[in-house]
């Protein structure tokens, strides 16, 4: 799954430019170069890049909150909420960055690593967090809203305040080792661990989170190689995509408080053995238990609906239990896990999808009254398996292919008299649209061109 970089690419803009003050454009009679302006000034930045597109943001001096005046050298950051166009998902990116004044008292911002400078007039010269919207000038495109909050000076973390007045925990900066994530800072709660904070640290050996905390967000530990073992507490309720890539966790207990588990979460976490996964998922999304070698046995908690693509494909299981609020398995669901020998697919499910078994060390499967459809591929290259028995529910298979280099494959009972086996039925296709349901069998090494005779 392509990430997309959270530290490149403030406002969405792939193309650099430098935003300038453009003074009022509320019709106040305030003059640009006062902080102070007379009635309510809008700071106004705009830039046009090579394709001749203004993007403007804009922020209104009247939503700023006001605690004290910005010191030359302090540390902010800026963040912009975006829609993700194909998820409608709300995207936030951030950057860190230095502000300083001109000559005429205007606050600036510089975010590093960027070319971006922002010009900030307003009618309040003692704001420390302003917020606006970044618009598209052709009307099309409407980013925001966005926002310039001070980072808080803690030891080891860089962190910011959130327009709810909770603290989010921007990036870790310390030597490693264990780590223990305040609970609050500045008398106010520690609510969220952001996207990348501990990204590729391979220092940080364990991390307790406090119960003060709802949400690890995205890559927060991604490519943390030492992390060995983390505490989440019941307060979380959601854990973002990749958030724990590539880590070192032999064990991990995700808490009942936790809804969603993004995709990737857990991905290539090659010592990962053992994992709990609560009752209020309804999703186990793609990728989330990716390559995960040592994991050997899993639950599906009853809740769960969809075990999505590659969900836990490559991995060390020797055995799964589905429950019966599943309704469909995704492709390659438990593709490339050779030590999984047997299986039980419970009636709530309707489909078996691509690939979801292939390659698997399977030796008996399963299938209850319930599912109508089985994939392509679906069992593709299970050498193991010997026998399959196919209910009376099943009304589409995805020709022969679905059993495609099962070398041992040599018998199938069929119950339903009603499959479509598409264009690519094969030999066993043929037999069964000629004989209905009942007991097919062959010799092996089984292939497409071999016979198969109904008992």
């Amino acid at each position: 799954m392509a990430k997309k970089n959270l530290w490149l690419g403030i406002l969405a803009i792939t193309l650099v430019f430098t935003m300038t003050a453009v003074g009022c454009d509320d019709g106040s009679t305030g003059d640009n170069n006062d902080p102070k302006g007379n009635g309510t000034q809008k700071g106004s930045y705009q830039s046009t890049d090579t394709v001749k597109k203004t993007y403007s943001l804009t922020f209104p001096g009247d939503e700023s909150r006001a605690t004290s005046r910005a010191v030359e050298g302090d540390r902010y950051v800026l963040i912009i909420e975006e829609i993700d166009e194909v998820s409608k998902v709300i995207i936030n990116k951030t950057s860190e960055g230095t502000v300083s004044y001109d000559s005429d008292g205007t606050l600036i911002f510089k975010p590093d690593n960027s070319d971006l400078t922002f010009k900030v007039t307003t009618d309040d010269e003692n704001m420390t967090a302003i917020t606006g919207t970044i618009t598209l000038e052709d009307g099309k495109t409407e980013r925001g809203p966005g926002r310039l909050t001070p980072i808080e000076a803690v030891p080891d973390f860089t962190c910011f305040e959130e327009k709810d007045g909770k603290i989010s925990i921007h990036k870790y900066k310390g030597a490693g080792g264990g780590v223990v994530i305040p609970k609050h800072i500045n008398e106010k709660p520690v609510a969220r661990i952001w996207k990348g904070a501990f990204y590729e640290n391979k220092s940080v050996t364990d991390v307790t989170i406090p119960d003060s905390v709802t949400s690890i967000e995205d890559i927060a530990f991604d490519g943390c190689a030492s992390l060995a073992s983390v505490t989440i507490p019941d307060s979380v309720n959601s854990i973002g995509e990749q958030a724990f890539r590539k880590t070192s966790l032999a064990s991990v207990t995700i808490p009942n408080g936790v809804k969603r588990i993004g995709g990737a979460a857990f991905r290539e976490c090659t010592s990962l053995a053992s994992v709990t996964i609560p009752n209020g998922i309804t999703s186990i999304e793609g990728e989330t238990f990716y390559y995960c070698a040592s994991l050997t046995s899993v639950t599906i908690p009853n809740g769960v609906t969809s075990i999505g693509d590659t969900a836990f494909a490559y991995t060390g299981l020797t055995s799964v239990t589905i429950s019966n609020s599943v309704t469909s398995i995704e492709f390659a669901a438990f593709a490339q896990c050779p030590n999984l020998t047997s299986v039980t697919i419970p009636n709530s499910v309707t489909s078996i999808g691509i690939s979801a078994f292939a390659h698997s060390g399977l030796t008996s499967v399963t299938i209850e009254n319930g599912v109508t459809s089985i994939g392509n591929w679906a069992f593709e290259g299970c050498t193991n398996l010997t026998s399959i028995t196919i209910p009376n529910s099943v009304t589409s298979i995805g020709g022969w292919w679905a059993f495609e280099d099962c070398t041992n494959l040599t018998s199938i009972t069929f119950l339903s008299e009603n499959i479509n086996w598409g264009e690519h039925g094969g030999n066993l296709g043929a037999a069964y649209e000629t004989g209905g349901a009942g007991t097919y069998t062959t010799v092996a090494p089984v292939d497409n061109f071999s016979v198969w005779t109904k008992q």
